[in-house]
């Protein structure tokens, strides 16, 4: 995974995978735009206004990424 900010336009994209090529965009609501390549795998989100939907200072961005428990179920 990968993530990338542009201060000038204030908008985060997250790389899910390496793959490239043709995508359909999918718009979740009105930040938040959804990639999905060919096979309909998720492969990037692109966050517009990203400063305020993410909650960072635009001039000085830090964006920590926690790690997550997998859960199986049972």
């Amino acid at each position: 995974m990968k993530i990338t900010y542009d201060p000038e336009v204030d908008a985060a994209y997250i790389y899910l995978t390496e793959k490239r090529g043709e995508v359909t965009t999918v718009k979740a609501n009105e930040h938040v735009f959804l990639d999905y390549g060919a096979a309909d795998e998720l492969i990037g989100i692109e966050i517009l206004d990203a400063s305020q939907v993410l909650g960072f200072d635009r001039d000085h961005p830090e964006i920590k990424i926690d790690k997550a428990l997998a859960v199986r179920p049972a």
